[in-house]
């Protein structure tokens, strides 16, 4: 049975050689949303799963390059997450918790 809810996702890669931020763009506007905190790490508002989200990304990696993606947990302030992060990422963040 496929799970449909709306949740965030943290993408997360190494790459070998050169990022492919070019071509995975594309790919991340099809998630609901999303905000790339770091120059390798994207949180993506979703309502697909880690393997399906996994399943999208892989064609665009090397045997060399890693990836993690997995669900984050962002439901309670000071209990499931905290950091030092620009404004715009706790607002972002903020906007889906209120719409999730």
């Amino acid at each position: 049975m496929t799970d449909y809810r709306e949740r965030f996702l943290i993408v997360t890669f190494t790459w070998k050689e050169t990022p492919k931020i070019v071509e995975l763009k594309p790919i991340f506007n099809t998630a609901l949303d999303w905000a790339r905190i770091a120059p390798n790490t994207w949180i993506l508002w979703t309502n697909n799963s880690p393997v399906v989200w996994y399943n999208h990304l892989r064609h665009h990696m090397t045997k060399e390059d890693s990836v993690l993606i997995a669900e984050l947990n962002l439901t309670e302030v000071a209990e499931n997450y905290v950091g030092f992060y620009p404004k715009w990422v706790w607002d972002w963040i903020d906007k889906h918790r209120s719409s999730g």
